[in-house]
């Protein structure tokens, strides 16, 4: 009988996949008994705190060897990368912007490509990193620095979710506590407007849909 997994803030079908020994997210995923999971969660990037995940037997693998003689066994597994673009307060990408990005106490450096991305290899056990940009501001530069977490964004039809993903296309300024106030609000009417809906403020269907369609465009 498959074990059952409760997730808990900041997991995901990667983390929970590596926890029990499995290569990547799809063999949960794409498990007969996820079907429902994978109905209410189509986005194995983002899982409810308390959502139950099955976890199948492992089926072990075979392989015939001679005795007497050392054996070299290589085991897959899934390449998790961070992706984040950056933008200049004009809203333009920072292209060619060169960073400085620290991952469980390694700094590597980069640079973003022609869309301001920055694309850098992680593992799924990750779960923060700094980065740092030097952009110019006039005669000078300055130095901008992000504290990043990893896997901590809840779904779009959370508040919280809401309000991150708000933040993160430079909508919404407050912080993010799943408290839907007049902040928040106006947010929402802001992205509204930009997006050509009825000014509302109230975060219906189309318009989580919407907000979840550009952050994943962008993010």
């Amino acid at each position: 009988m498959a074990k059952v997994h409760t997730v808990c803030q900041g997991e995901c079908l990667s983390s929970i996949a590596r926890q029990y020994g499995f290569k990547d997210w799809t063999v949960l995923h794409d498990d007969p008994a996820n079907v429902e999971l994978k109905k209410r969660r189509p986005n194995p990037n983002v899982l409810y705190p308390s959502d139950p995940v099955a976890i199948p037997e492992p089926k072990p693998l075979t392989a015939q060897r001679p005795t007497g003689d050392w054996h070299e066994f290589t085991v897959e597994r899934e390449q998790v990368r961070l992706k984040v673009q950056l933008l200049g307060l004009d809203g333009k990408a920072l292209a060619k912007q060169d960073y400085e990005l620290t991952v469980d106490g390694q700094t590597r450096p980069g640079t973003t490509d022609d869309s301001g991305l920055l694309d850098e290899p992680v593992d799924v056990t990750n779960k923060t990193a700094l980065l740092k940009v030097t952009v110019p501001a006039g005669d000078e530069t300055r130095e901008l620095t992000w504290q990043l977490n990893i896997g901590s964004l809840d779904p779009v039809t959370m508040t919280s979710g809401m309000q991150a993903r708000l933040a993160h296309l430079q909508y919404y300024t407050g912080a993010i506590d799943g408290n839907f106030g007049p902040l928040t609000r106006g947010a929402v009417m802001a992205f509204q407007q930009r997006a050509g809906f009825d000014a509302t403020g109230v975060p219906d269907e189309a318009t989580l849909n919407e907000l979840q369609k550009q952050h994943d465009e962008v993010t």
